[in-house]
């Protein structure tokens, strides 16, 4: 699996959902998410590549 297109796939939620919500402690929180949800799907890669092999 690409990288590149998941990260900035990422960003760019965080980015919209940055927008829709004003205040720097909900922004807080979605990074806070959206950064759990990225280093999950990167252990699970990690993992799954580990097994592979």
């Amino acid at each position: 699996m690409e990288w590149a297109p998941m990260i900035a796939g990422m960003r760019r939620l965080d980015r919209q959902l940055g927008e829709g919500l004003g205040t720097p402690a909900a922004q807080g929180v979605i990074r806070t998410i959206i950064s759990i949800i990225l280093i999950i799907d990167l252990a699970d890669l990690l993992v799954d590549g580990a097994g592979s092999r």
